[in-house]
């Protein structure tokens, strides 16, 4: 369903479905938080790229399956300004009152039944504006709830709006109960411990709200230089007024360079945004220099359509003012005529104080790599010491994550049957440094 975040869409509501042997296109709904701050719950569709919201969803019943919504209907469409948003159904409340519209957004043959008692999550709002969120245990860790009676405890906490989110074992609310205890689960998902999910909407204090991030775009003449033979791509979606850059794979002669003037000394998260297509390199290096000293390569597949249009982490690093970060031609791609490609950079703070440094007889390594069933993290000099290991994939989703004690050889296996192939990050972090690896998987 949908997610959105900072007027950033990454997935639309889901478009199409196949029930009774035939196409349904339902408005389902999504809680949205919109540009002016206020909040909504809406019926939605994407048509041709553009959300739209109606004051009534698109009437489809079992029997009668409904035309594809678009700007003119269902009567009433207007664009849904949004920042932040995620999906889900079927609506439960609108203007305060019990408004289950399960059968409209064709969520029969589903799995998400109507009238059955099952672990149910909720979200909406009040009329002062408060957010409210209700996790309903079922399946042998409680009662469980219907979706009318979701709707009406809904309106019995001031609920102006709300609508259903994922049930089942994905119904979790974690939260501190103190600001000196730390995140735990206040419900039992049926499952018996959490459930990995696609998609989760968190509520955090504006004190450690993520920034907003720094930008360095490839149309920047004062940060962005090139040598070689670059050229401008066709294709979209790029990020800012300038399209991107491509040069033909070669021997690592051609280069592109975002230097970083402007920032204070710290600790960042690079993420990159590049013009995905078949024929791009599918092993483009991203090389971030440190006081003129090149750190370790990250390489990324750009022919992986996932990537298109969103910000692909590339890793965590200390750096400073007149830092930079390079792409090369140094590469290959499966067609036969393949491109490096490049875009834009972004720069998230973590910190604006300047991290110890690793102490130089520290030594963490991966193997094998490329890796299949499971890797190894080798760690040399920091015996006896915590860490913890965050693995992320190339859209900076956090896909595995252990908080460790080294033993006194230094070695931690990693269970990554569950990963898909493609490239990864694994980000070791100590108490006063990190250090980045990246890891292939293979299949």
């Amino acid at each position: 369903s949908m997610v959105a975040r900072d007027g950033t869409i990454y997935t639309s509501n889901i478009k199409q479905v196949t029930r009774n042997n035939g196409a349904y296109f339902p408005t389902r709904t999504a809680f949205g938080v919109m540009q002016n701050g206020t909040l909504d719950v809406a019926w939605i569709y994407d048509a041709l790229g553009t959300q739209y919201q109606y004051p009534a969803p698109s009437p489809n019943t079992q029997a009668a399956p409904q035309p594809q919504p678009s700007g003119v209907f269902p009567a009433g469409a207007s664009v849904w300004t949004l920042k932040d948003a995620i999906g889900g159904g079927p609506m439960l409340v609108q203007n305060g009152a019990v408004n289950v519209t399960w059968e409209a957004e064709a969520f029969f043959s589903s799995g998400v039944e109507s009238t059955i008692q099952d672990p149910r999550s909720a979200i909406g709002y009040d009329a002062q504006g408060n957010i409210l969120m209700m996790v309903v245990d079922g399946r042998g860790s409680g009662r469980g709830a219907t979706l009318p009676e979701l709707a009406t405890w809904m309106v019995g906490v001031g609920a102006v709006e709300a609508m259903n989110l994922d049930g089942g074992g994905s119904s979790n609310m974690v939260a501190k109960r103190t600001a000196q205890t730390s995140y735990t689960s206040l419900n039992a998902p049926s499952d018996g411990t959490p459930r990995p999910v696609v998609s989760a909407i968190v509520l955090a204090p504006n004190a450690i709200a993520p920034p907003q991030g720094l930008f360095f775009d490839s149309g920047d003449a004062g940060n962005y230089r090139e040598t070689g033979s670059w050229l401008e791509s066709a294709n979209s979606p790029f990020h800012g007024t300038t399209k991107s850059r491509l040069n033909l794979v070669g021997t690592g002669n051609d280069k592109a360079a975002f230097i970083f003037n402007g920032i204070q000394s710290g600790t960042y998260d690079i993420s990159a945004m590049w013009t995905p297509s078949t024929n791009r390199a599918t092993n483009t290096p991203f090389t971030v220099y440190k006081k003129g000293v090149a750190q370790p390569a990250v390489r990324v597949d750009q022919t992986v359509p996932a990537t298109s249009g969103v910000w692909n982490l590339i890793g965590r690093y200390q750096i400073a003012a007149g830092d930079s970060l390079v792409v090369t031609d140094d590469a290959v791609g499966t067609a036969a005529t393949a491109y490096v490609v490049v875009d834009a950079l972004k720069l998230q703070a973590i910190s604006t104080a300047i991290a110890t440094e690793a102490p130089q007889n520290a030594k963490v390594e991966l193997y094998p790599n490329p890796a299949k069933q499971h890797f190894t993290l080798s760690v040399n000099g920091l015996e006896n010491k915590r860490l913890s290991v965050t693995v992320f994939d190339l859209l900076g989703r956090q896909v595995l994550a252990n908080d460790l004690h080294i033993t006194q050889n230094g070695e931690i296996r990693f269970d990554i049957q569950h990963l898909s192939a493609g490239f990864y990050m694994v980000r070791t972090n100590f108490d006063e440094f990190s250090i980045v690896k990246s890891l292939f998987i293979q299949k």
